[in-house]
């Protein structure tokens, strides 16, 4: 039985390597094509003049399952003024938000086709039909590659979201949490390679933190590399001095392995032992909740760590805590901390990913070795102590979450970016303000 499951995996992993070869070689087409047409001069269109304030419609596609997440990157790009109109194509249609669009593939097409080919040939119809001028995939497989090979046969600009940060395409593609190029990429060490040449055929990589466009600019020289954060809505996420404090810690999350709240559980209990009314909020859910809340139990905090579930009020949740943390072995830029820090928390993190982009150590929180119990329970400790370090920190959280983070600055950066990109890659932008017409507007609000 073991070798037989072994011998479909190895089968499992030729054909998704096989297949992710035919995908890659057609790109590659696609790129070679509009080349030859540039140089021909017959798809070349000329560039504009970012002073003209042009307006763009992009298409965007990804899997927006999270109302917070979809909500901190859309909205901001939705309102920046260098965009007309953002339609998406996802496998679920999200909130209404103004000036976006869902475009959902119909159920039968998804039942006869599946998630992923269901919508690239959604995208395929949008592309024909709306003509955009900017395609936008979130994370590298298949939105990112899709929205790359749609944009070489369309004339648009292509944009790679690289949300999950390098993981998603170092160590031939074992680290990305993408299953596909999980079984792919490891057995053939030149797809990994194809891949790469590929991501340098994208107009503009845009990435959350300096560390991810240090590795984007070292592997792609020839391609531009932008720092956009996710936005947050700060009036929202904002101090609520008149709410009183119930929790000195707080996380919030997915309740998940990565995640390694079960490192905090055990810097709580090692602080417990010197703070022994010490209180602790963990705002999520996931596969890991009934393991956590045995381990908590063993460790006799079972009284002291409220499991709140998901919330929709977490920003009241947030202001009756003191301290944020997040333990992640991998993490991007944590939308969550970024909350957290509009509200005045300083934050304990892991020293992962592009968390040190907003959490500055011994300023606005600390940043701490991924998985050590001791150190995070010495950064706490520390703090909840120091009344005067904590609220000076609490201040300059407020200050640097919303000069970073908050949505008008973050569709600000978009705006400079877009126009730079229109000029850049001469797409068709248009001088307009018209909304679509009532046939094409569906779901959009304007």
């Amino acid at each position: 039985m073991g070798l037989a499951r072994g011998g479909l995996s190895v089968l499992v992993g030729i054909a998704a390597s096989a297949g992710l070869t035919g995908f890659l070689l057609l790109v590659e087409g696609a790129c070679l094509w509009r080349t030859v047409l540039d140089r021909m001069g017959a798809g070349s269109l000329s560039a504009i003049d970012p002073s003209s304030r042009p307006r763009l419609r992009i298409l965007v596609m990804g899997s927006f399952f999270n109302a917070n997440w979809y909500r901190a990157h859309l909205i901001p790009l939705a309102t920046s003024e260098a965009v007309a109109e953002v339609r998406v194509v996802s496998g679920v249609a999200g909130e209404a938000i103004r000036s976006v669009c869902w475009r959902v593939p119909p159920a039968w097409m998804r039942r006869l086709a599946g998630g992923n080919l269901s919508r690239g040939l959604m995208a395929a119809w949008q592309t024909l039909r709306w003509r955009p001028d900017v395609m936008m995939g979130y994370f590298i497989f298949p939105n990112a590659l899709l929205a790359l090979l749609l944009a070489r046969l369309s004339g648009a600009s292509a944009v790679y979201q690289m949300g999950g940060g390098p993981l998603e395409i170092q160590q031939c593609g074992s680290c990305s949490e993408n299953t596909f190029l999980r079984r792919a990429l490891p057995r053939f060490p030149g797809l990994h390679r194809m891949l790469m040449r590929v991501i340098g055929r994208f107009d503009l990589i845009v990435v959350r933190g300096q560390s991810a466009r240090a590795y984007c600019r070292k592997h792609f020289p020839d391609t531009n590399v932008e720092i956009v954060t996710a936005g947050i809505d700060c009036e929202r996420f904002r101090p609520m001095p008149e709410v009183e404090k119930r929790f000195d810690v707080v996380t919030v999350g997915r309740l998940s392995a990565l995640k390694r709240v079960d490192v905090l559980i055990q810097a709580l209990a090692r602080v417990s032992r010197h703070l022994p009314e010490l209180t602790a909020a963990i705002v999520g859910e996931g596969p890991e909740r009934h393991n956590l809340e045995r381990l908590c139990e063993s460790l006799g905090l079972a009284g002291r760590v409220h499991f709140a579930g998901k919330s929709d009020k977490v920003e009241l949740i947030l202001n009756q805590s003191r301290l944020f943390v997040l333990c992640s072995d991998s993490e991007g830029f944590s939308i969550a901390m970024a909350e957290a820090m509009a509200c005045g928390l300083p934050a304990v993190v892991s020293d992962v990913g592009e968390l040190g982009a907003l959490v500055r150590n011994g300023h606005t929180g600390r940043l701490v070795p991924r998985g050590d119990v001791a150190a995070f329970a010495s950064a706490i400790e520390d703090l909840l102590r120091d009344g005067t370090a904590l609220k000076s920190f609490s201040e300059r959280c407020v200050r640097e979450a919303g000069q970073m983070c908050s949505l008008p600055a973050v569709s600000r950066r978009w705006t400079c970016i877009l126009r730079e990109l229109a000029a850049r890659r001469r797409v068709p932008a248009r001088v307009w303000s018209a909304p679509a017409s009532s046939k094409e507007r569906g779901s959009c609000l304007l």
